[in-house]
């Protein structure tokens, strides 16, 4: 029997391959590159306690989670001052997130890229909100690509590989 040759990956599918991500509950894990075990990080996530006080930023990566952090945070503390931390220091799923979401005052911002079912599994029986936020998803590839250009130096990719890689679900 013939084998057939696949053509390597080019483009940002060689720089992100969600095959090489474990699964978990029926979602693929992507998440900070420098965990041990992945799906390990996923069930201490889902045992994080919540509050009933706690508030939940889920959006996809790009989304506008930075503007609506900002805001929430102003109607929760009732100022208009800028919190000078950014909000990533409260993003569950990176690493050391755990540990810095339990120490912080109620009431909690938590944010996650996470699906649903990676999330804290206390959040469907405490009195915690959840702001779930969407973008048109062309603006967030747009925004993607250009953070993305901005932070990997290395950056051969282009916006036709960002679009093509987003429409082939690689």
């Amino acid at each position: 029997m013939a084998t057939i040759d696949k053509e390597p990956e080019t483009g940002l599918a060689s720089l992100i391959r969600k095959e090489s991500c474990p699964e978990a509950y029926g979602w693929r894990v992507v998440g900070p590159t420098n965990l041990s075990d992945p799906l390990q990080h996923v069930e201490n996530i889902r045992g994080f306690k919540i509050r009933d006080d706690d508030v939940i930023l889920a959006a996809y990566p790009k989304c506008g989670t930075h503007w609506v952090w900002e805001i929430t945070h102003m109607l929760l503390r009732q100022t208009t001052d800028y919190e000078k931390r950014c909000k990533e220091q409260v993003m569950l799923e990176s690493n050391g997130g755990i540990a810095r979401c339990e120490k912080e005052e109620s009431p909690r911002i938590i944010n996650s890229h996470f699906v649903f079912a990676h999330l804290p599994q206390e959040i469907i029986a405490k009195k915690s909100k959840i702001i779930h936020v969407w973008r048109n998803p062309k603006d967030t590839l747009v925004s993607f690509y250009y953070h993305y250009k901005s932070v990997i130096v290395d950056s051969r990719f282009t916006f036709s590989d960002v679009l093509e890689t987003s429409m082939a679900d690689k």
